[in-house]
This record gives C-alpha cells, sequence and structure tokens, in this order.
C-alpha cells in the first residue's frame, strides 16, 4: 500500500521499521560515520489524535534507533498527508499547565511564555480565562500566538488550538484509557536551514484539574518517498 494514503499511517502497527532518508537525517548520518543509506527507526509508540470536530488527524510515531529518538508527525486532512520529523528538545522541561502557569512562576524552569497573557485574551465570555474571584481558569488557557526557540520564529497556524482524543498503541499500563489531547501547530516564520514547524501536544486525563502534560516539538517536513516503511 502507497504511504501517501490516509489508510497506510491508519493501519501502521508498532514494531514496523521505518527508514528515513530526508536531508537533515542523511546529513547527522554523514557526521556519525554512518553513510548515505538512510537511518532505520523502530516504531515504539503509537498516538493517534482525530480531530474532535473531524476537521484533520494527527499521528505521531515514537521512532527509536538505540539512544535515537524522534517522532514522525503524520497529520491527514481529508486524502491529503503532511509528514514531519520531530523531535523533543532536552532543554524544554515538560509539565502540565498548572506547572507552566502557577508552579514555575519566577522560577528556572518560568515557562509563562507557552501561554498567551491571561491579561491581554480574556475577551471570549464563552470561554473566559479568569472566574468571578479572579482565578485562573486553566482549561481555557490559550497557547502562545509566537515561539521563538533557537534562534528560529514560529507563529501559531490559524486554527488555533485544536482538541481529539487521543489513543495510544501499545495501550499504556494501568487504567489511563482514551486521554484529551490539545494541539497547537507552529510554523517558521524565515525560510532557513533551520526546523521548520512546531507544535504543542498536550495529553491527559479530560477532568484532571492541573491539565494535561505538555510536550513541545520542533523539526521539519519531510516528503513521503523521503519516508520508507517495513510494516509488522
Amino acid at each position: 500500500m502507497n504511504n501517501n494514503t490516509p489508510e497506510f499511517w491508519k493501519k501502521l502497527k508498532p514494531d514496523s521499521i521505518v527508514t528515513l532518508t530526508d536531508k537533515e537525517t542523511l546529513r547527522r548520518g554523514m557526521e556519525s560515520g554512518a553513510g548515505m543509506d538512510g537511518t532505520d527507526y523502530t516504531i515504539s509508540r503509537i498516538i493517534d489524535v482525530p480531530q474532535q470536530e473531524k476537521i484533520c488527524r494527527w499521528m505521531f510515531f515514537e521512532l527509536e534507533c538505540g539512544e535515537d529518538t524522534r517522532w514522525l508527525w503524520v497529520k491527514i486532512v481529508d486524502n491529503e498527508i503532511d509528514l514531519h520529523v520531530m523531535e523533543m528538545p532536552e532543554a524544554f522541561n515538560r509539565g502540565d499547565r498548572y506547572d507552566f502557569a502557577v508552579e514555575r512562576v519566577d522560577s528556572e524552569d518560568d515557562y509563562r511564555w507557552v501561554f498567551q497573557n491571561p491579561e491581554e485574551c480574556d475577551d471570549d465570555p464563552e470561554c473566559p480565562v479568569f472566574d468571578e474571584d479572579g482565578a485562573l481558569i486553566l482549561d481555557n488557557l490559550r497557547y502562545t500566538t509566537e515561539i521563538d526557540w533557537e534562534g528560529q520564529a514560529y507563529v501559531k497556524k490559524k486554527q488555533g488550538d485544536l482538541c481529539g482524543i487521543a489513543r495510544e498503541r501499545p495501550e499504556p499500563t494501568g487504567e489511563l484509557g482514551p486521554q484529551l489531547a490539545t494541539i497547537a501547530e507552529y510554523h517558521a516564520i524565515n525560510d532557513n536551514d533551520k526546523p521548520d514547524n512546531a507544535v504543542f501536544l498536550e495529553i491527559g486525563p479530560e477532568e484532571d484539574e492541573r491539565g494535561g502534560m505538555i510536550s513541545l516539538m520542533i523539526g521539519w517536513r519531510v516528503a513521503t518517498t523521503e519516508v520508507n516503511v517495513l510494516n509488522r
């Protein structure tokens, strides 16, 4: 089956082998002495998030090759496929909404920038950022409109923050079940040799007052011809 169809990615299973041959992967292979044949990764985890209003579907495939971990982000809109190779920067200390908006404020890990300033975006009566007592409503915080990361500037895409129910394969241990996911996508302002896309991926129980665990991914778009898959 052709890897530029949605059904191909929906049927992909953990333990399948993904070979990346994009320019950045080949460059790193040359620097490490691995050559120009591309790098083989094993899919260790799949996070599947259909958007709740069926606008799109996001699939995140965790790829492992020894100590090298990346994510293949597949976005499906109707029958169109976009592929991105993403990495989670080690410098970004993951946390939940309460961590970023309250607990870490004025600390070394002050990540208030992850969200828009509540004072400047409390303009939607149907989605207030503050309650009647002036306390933050964490669920209603909106992700920042711009990210500045390692010299590259990214702006949020027009669709804003979107939600869906995330399901993982293999299923995580415990009784977590489906989780609520919030996703905000960004594209780079400048056309250069730096990564061209960013995404916030937040996943957690829908009723958790602290919000979900937030990850930042930075990466670059790749062609379907640069991703070869051996489905297990």
